[in-house]
């Protein structure tokens, strides 16, 4: 029943923020300051007269872009750097496998932040689009080491097995092994691996851009839509349902699904994932 719910509430959220794509921006207006919601403002406006229900749509678009991207580029370089450690010499891999555990060892968050002042000193920010970029190639350039480190290790326990000893003994080059006999044993486990750290980067973009260091207003995500709720939390609180309820209603639906899918592929680390359900 949850996995149901889960699926309908990340099915129509990504219909909603589509096809409110194709339809204008609603403009500041003075006129328009905290409406109740209505038949032309359906979740009203906010404190400059935008309409909220087209500004929340604007910045899912935003977080889940994000989201997505930074999840799947942080997990192909993470892939990538593994090959080369199990490829490499053995000097090699010992020299990548520290480098990351020396990434590891410095707070996630900090680390994000220190790469976006970075690269904001680096590249001109001047559209949605610079924002966006910026703030997805700190979270990728940051978050890719714990995919590395256990990619790695799922490739250490495949070599192990007698299939690739075998493969071994017939005389089949490491690059073989590797595309042939290991890759393919971990697809599945890549898959839920990619999916389980979405709600990561959903999260360190809306405390980023919460904190001014994301996305910046007027442009909208979920953290600025936060940002912007919060100045207003004592006298109209309600605009922070709906970011705060998106944010979490996302995370925990790509949580009950990819949890459900990873039981699916391997049940016997089923116990691994029962504090998400």
């Amino acid at each position: 029943m949850k996995l149901k719910i889960a699926i309908s509430f990340l099915g129509l959220l990504s219909f909603a923020a589509l096809v409110t794509a194709f339809v204008p921006a609603s403009e500041t207006s003075s006129a328009d300051l905290l409406r109740s919601p209505d038949l032309q403002h359906w979740l009203g406006t906010d404190s400059l007269g935008r309409d909220l229900f087209l500004r929340l749509m604007a910045g899912t678009r935003v977080s889940l872009l994000l989201g997505v991207s930074a999840s799947f580029l942080s997990c192909g370089l993470g892939v990538l750097l593994a090959l080369v450690a199990a490829w490499s010499s053995p000097l090699v891999d010992r020299t990548i496998m520290r480098t990351i555990e020396v990434f590891l060892a410095l707070p996630s968050i900090v680390l994000i932040a220190v790469f976006v002042l970075f690269f904001r000193n680096l590249v001109p920010i001047e559209s949605l689009a610079d924002q966006i970029l910026v703030l997805g190639v700190a979270l990728v350039t940051t978050s890719w080491m714990p995919m590395a480190r256990q990619m790695r290790t799922w490739l250490e326990i495949e070599s192990a097995k007698p299939f690739v000893e075998s493969a071994r003994a017939i005389g089949a080059s490491r690059f073989r092994i590797l595309r042939v006999h290991l890759l393919p044993q971990t697809w599945d486990l890549l898959l839920v691996y990619f999916g389980l750290h979405i709600p990561n980067y959903l999260l360190f973009e809306s405390f980023l851009s919460f904190v001014g260091l994301g996305i910046q207003s007027p442009f909208a995500s979920w953290g600025v839509l936060i940002q912007e709720s919060w100045k207003t939390l004592a006298v109209y609180p309600h605009l922070l349902l709906g970011p705060s309820i998106l944010l979490f209603m996302t995370v925990f639906s790509i949580n009950i699904i990819f949890s459900k899918l990873q039981r699916r592929l391997n049940p016997k680390t089923k116990q691994n994932f029962n504090h998400w359900i």
